[in-house]
This record gives structure tokens, sequence and C-alpha cells, in this order.
């Protein structure tokens, strides 16, 4: 795991919607979200009065209205995007994330590359998979203008390298708060961990490979090839993750 330092990013080069910026996940407001739902059932009855009126999060947590725990497996595709302007790659399974890509957000310049791997959902995973812990670069700049953490992501399914990433490499921002280079977003998804440099039954190697800081933009690739891109300036790193096998279907007699 490497993290070189930044460039000098101007706020105004990396805006929300700059087609040089990674995507960031989207958080929803409850309280639109179970208004649009009520509006379109046409039942805004007196919970959802309730719940609008006081405190939907804790509405959402007591009543049977949020998703139970899913009791088989959930199968998920990761899809790879590639950004030519800023040379880099990004990975997601989030199908609204997924769909505004490929609709053209960031200014249609995240491009599917055609890899694509399988993954567990995190609801219902397998019992020996392990969550895929997803970081942003930290938003925050320091007193100087420069930026506390890469505009890049970076995924890893090792509970110990998750937890460190969540604190490593703090940095004082103009606000005068101490701020850790990577944003811990989500747990992605679920894959499961080599053991003996061995992957287990029914999944098979997921590679890493690091651009070396790139001119100080450090980028990191997940791909189920030895050799990501042959491109000679890229790190490999080795296997880090185990995806879910592909299933091959029988010859038709």
């Amino acid at each position: 795991m490497h993290c070189p330092p930044v460039r000098n990013q101007a706020h105004a080069g990396c805006s929300a919607n700059s087609p040089n910026r990674h995507p960031r996940r989207v958080r929803h407001d409850p309280r639109r979200v179970l208004r649009s739902f009520a509006w379109r059932r046409g039942r805004l009855g007196r919970e959802f009065k309730d719940v609008l009126r006081d405190d939907p999060r804790r509405f959402l947590r007591s009543k049977s209205y949020a998703v139970a725990p899913q009791a088989t497996e959930t199968l998920v595709t990761v899809v790879e995007y590639y950004n030519v302007g800023l040379k880099h790659f990004f990975i997601t399974a989030d199908p609204a994330e997924i769909a505004n890509l490929d609709g053209g957000a960031f200014g249609g310049a995240w491009k599917r590359t055609g890899q694509t791997f399988g993954a567990w959902a995190i609801a219902g995973r397998p019992a020996d998979s392990a969550p895929v812990c997803r970081f942003f670069g930290t938003d925050q700049y320091r007193a100087n203008g420069t930026r506390i953490g890469p505009n890049s992501h970076f995924y890893t399914g090792d509970p110990a390298e998750c937890a460190y990433v969540k604190t490593a490499w703090p940095s004082v921002a103009a606000d005068g708060n101490s701020y850790p280079a990577w944003t811990y977003e989500s747990d992605a998804f679920a894959l499961k961990l080599p053991a003996g440099g061995a992957c287990p039954a029914g999944t098979e190697a997921l590679y890493r490979a690091y651009n070396d800081g790139a001119g100080g933009d450090p980028n990191h690739r997940y791909v189920a090839d030895r050799a990501p891109g042959g491109n000679a300036d890229w790190t490999f790193e080795g296997m880090v993750m185990c995806r879910r096998s592909r299933r091959r279907r029988c010859p038709s007699r």
C-alpha cells in the first residue's frame, strides 16, 4: 500500500462534476426517499407523517420497512472504468453508480474497459468471505492549498489493512483538524481472501497493480490478469483477493 504526495489541485479544477474527478458515493436523504415512496403509492398515512416530522432514521431502524437480512447469497458484478484524462481506473458494483457512469456522468469521462469480475453483495455474503473496504482520497485541503488525499479510490479486503488505512498518513487541514489521507466510504462488496498463496475453491485470483504515484496521482488497478494493461510504469503487487469464479456452461449435445 503506497501513498506518495499528491500534486496541488485547486478547488475549481476538482468540482463535483469535473471529468477529472473520481466518482463519489451518493448519500440519500431519508426524508426525501420516504416522501417520494409515500406519494407514489398514494398512502401518506399517519406513520409516514410522523416519520417525516420526527426522526426518519430512527423509524427505518425500528420498523420492518428496513431490508431484512438475506438467507441466500446475492451475486454481484464489479465493473471497471477508465478515465483517459486522469489515466485512472475505477471499479464499482453499485447499480446506481454504474448507471450514472454509463449515462455520461462527469462529462462522460469514465468509460468501461470491458473487464468485469464476480463478487458477493454485503448482505447475505458467504461466512468465509470478507467485506471489501472502499476508500476515497480525503477531500480536504491544507493551508498551502494542497489536497490531503489523492483524487483516487483504494480497495482492500484485508481487515488489518482496512483498519490501518482508516487512520494512516494523517495531515492537518486549513481548518486546523487532522485527517487521514484516505476516507472510508463503505464496504463495497465481498470477496474471499487467499491463504497460503492460493484461493479457496470456487474462486480465482484478483491481482493489484500500482501506478507508482504517476506524477502525484496514485491509482490502483484490480484485475484478473497478471499483466494488467501491459504498462511498464505500473508495479505488480500480486494476488490480494479472490473473486467469484465464472460459471462454465456445459456444451450442448
